[in-house]
């Protein structure tokens, strides 16, 4: 992603009719685009023609974001949905044919079109709420997020040391937050791969250690057990986590602070009553 283009999505099927309506499932977080391309007729900066399960987050753009592609005729390629949250683009957001949109704590130099739904949370310089198309954009504008705990990251230092860094939460917060209020060396990370067991997993968990997923299906016959507060699940490349046998994939005790993201849960071949257990019902946390 050195090229012109920098990092971009885009749209799956050339013809309008599909255009990015199946461009699903990927994700992009934690960079700085500077890119200036020209898309077509003037859309230029950074593309991210997408749908759903797409999410756009603590990116840094410099010039403008255009959510759709147009390759021909009279319809721009359909896009339908999509996420955006913690990040800053300096010029305009072109939405084009998406049809819903979700942006929360970011800030945007001005957005444009908007089919049916735009919805922004947080949002410095947001649209106004509309109802509708005629004389704006179909929007809806809250203007502070109530709480938010944002996703965690990892970065790498200038000696190639990995750190785990895990964002506070927030109440009643605007715009973005690029700070850590915790940074964990992975001393303190067990990074796990395709083959682990639940059990080898959860010993790493009782001994106190954060878990970083690398990519790729997991199968598990037992579930992954999270006993400790402030513990953080975190998935690199969407790794799915699949329950072998009935259980569910992942239990939360009754402690706070933890974190589960950049994970898919699945079901498997033996019917589950839940995927993600969170605590019991018997405590109501420290919020």
């Amino acid at each position: 992603f050195v090229g012109p283009r920098g990092v971009y999505c885009e749209e799956g099927d050339s013809q309008f009719s599909i255009g990015a309506l199946d461009t699903f499932w990927r994700s992009a977080e934690n960079f700085r685009s500077t890119s200036n391309y020209n898309w077509f007729g003037g859309s230029y900066g950074m593309l991210w023609a997408v749908s759903q399960a797409a999410p756009l987050r603590r990116v840094h753009v410099d010039t403008n974001l255009v959510l759709f592609q147009y390759e021909s005729g009279d319809a721009a390629g359909f896009a339908s949905g999509g996420y955006m949250s913690n990040s800053v683009v300096e010029g305009q957001v072109t939405s084009g044919s998406q049809q819903q949109w979700f942006t929360r704590n970011s800030k945007v130099g001005g957005w444009l079109q908007g089919v049916w739904n735009m919805v922004f949370v947080g949002v410095e310089s947001a649209p106004a709420s509309h109802c509708g198309t005629d004389g704006g954009i179909p929007a809806v504008t809250a203007g502070e997020t109530p709480a938010v705990a944002e996703k965690p990251y990892v970065t790498i230092d200038g000696s190639g040391l990995y750190y785990l860094n895990i964002p506070a939460v927030r109440f009643d917060s605007v715009g973005v937050e690029w700070s850590a209020a915790a940074k964990v060396g992975f001393d303190q990370v067990f990074v796990a791969r395709v083959g682990d067991s639940a059990a080898t997993i959860n010993k790493k968990l009782k001994e106190g250690l954060h878990v970083v997923f690398s990519a790729g299906t997991y199968i598990f016959n037992e579930s992954i057990e999270v006993t400790n507060p402030d513990t953080v699940l975190l998935g690199l490349g969407l790794p799915i986590l699949v329950s072998g046998a009935g259980k569910p994939v992942i239990t939360v005790g009754n402690v706070d602070g933890v974190r589960v993201a950049g994970l898919l849960l699945e079901a498997g071949p033996v019917k589950s009553s839940t995927l993600l257990q969170w605590g019991d019902g018997g405590y109501g946390g420290n919020a």
